[in-house]
């Protein structure tokens, strides 16, 4: 099971959607600054591998995909779940999700998703989206799942 999991790495996808009724520079600016501070956590050594610079806010390539040019999207790599589960629930990134409601609309859907990609792969756009697409159709499965329903890279549940 360690060689498998050393050929692949868990990619996490997650969106938001800016609430452009309380939309200001002020806000956005406070927004770029916290996730430029909370990615400067994303340590190495703690899993972190790859990430999409700071995300892609604004990104023409996002809006075509996702239909929406309120939606902004955040891609990374990592190592293990253990990893990102860490880094997601630190203090920085916790006080990020709590604060979200300043920024975003509430969805409902799931705005986030997890799945094994091959070691060397980045992750796409388009495939973040179909991913997407596919928890919010189906639930978790070892295709595309969350922290709440992980799978391991042989499709077995954590």
């Amino acid at each position: 099971m360690t060689d498998l999991l050393e050929q692949y790495y868990l990619v996490q996808a997650n969106i938001g959607e800016w609430d452009m009724s309380k939309f200001s520079l002020e806000k956005f600016q406070e927004f770029a600054n916290l996730g430029g501070h909370i990615m400067q956590h994303a340590d190495p050594g703690n899993g972190f591998i790859w990430a999409a610079g700071t995300g892609f806010y604004g990104d023409e390539n996002v809006t075509r995909v996702f239909n929406n040019p309120a939606i902004i999207l955040n891609l990374s790599i990592w190592r293990d779940l253990d990893g990102l589960k860490s880094f997601v629930y630190s203090s920085n990134h916790l006080l990020a999700l709590k604060s979200a409601k300043k920024w975003f609309k509430q969805l409902d859907e799931r705005v986030y998703v997890l799945w094994w990609i091959k070691a060397g792969d980045i992750p796409t756009i388009e495939l973040a989206k179909s991913k997407l697409d596919l928890i919010n159709s189906i639930g978790p499965s070892p295709l595309a799942f969350d922290f709440t329903e992980p799978f391991d890279i042989s499709g077995r549940h954590y």
